[in-house]
Formats: structure tokens, C-alpha cells, sequence
């Protein structure tokens, strides 16, 4: 039997939320049905929130576009 095959992009919006942004990619990462990309998008932070994207971005580049 062939298994279905997803592709699920996951889409996560922050604005001033840095301190929940790790914990968001990597739940994101470790579903059971890993996602084909990870986008956040950032609306017009005065926060931490790029330094954050960018580190783990630099761990898991494939998966992490920044908007």
C-alpha cells in the first residue's frame, strides 16, 4: 500500500513575539509529518524577533524563510 504523501508548509506570523519564536519553528520542525518549509512572517518587529530567526535559521536553512 502506497502512504500518502503531504506537503504542508507551516506559515508563522510574530510581531514583538522573539520569546515564543523558537519554541514555534521547533514545534513546527518536529510534527510527525515533517513540513516542506517554515515561513515567518514578520510584521514590522522592535524586537529581537530577526536575531532569533536568523540563528535558527543558520541551524535549519532549508526549512526557515523569513517574509
Amino acid at each position: 500500500m502506497n502512504a500518502l504523501r503531504l506537503n504542508i508548509a507551516v506559515i508563522i506570523p510574530t510581531y514583538n513575539r522573539a520569546c515564543f519564536l523558537r519554541e514555534a519553528i521547533e514545534s513546527a520542525l518536529s510534527q510527525s509529518v515533517p513540513p516542506i518549509g517554515v515561513y515567518v512572517v514578520d510584521d514590522a518587529y522592535t524586537d529581537d524577533t530577526p536575531q532569533l530567526n536568523q540563528k535558527k535559521s543558520k541551524l535549519i536553512t532549508e526549512n526557515i524563510t523569513k517574509i
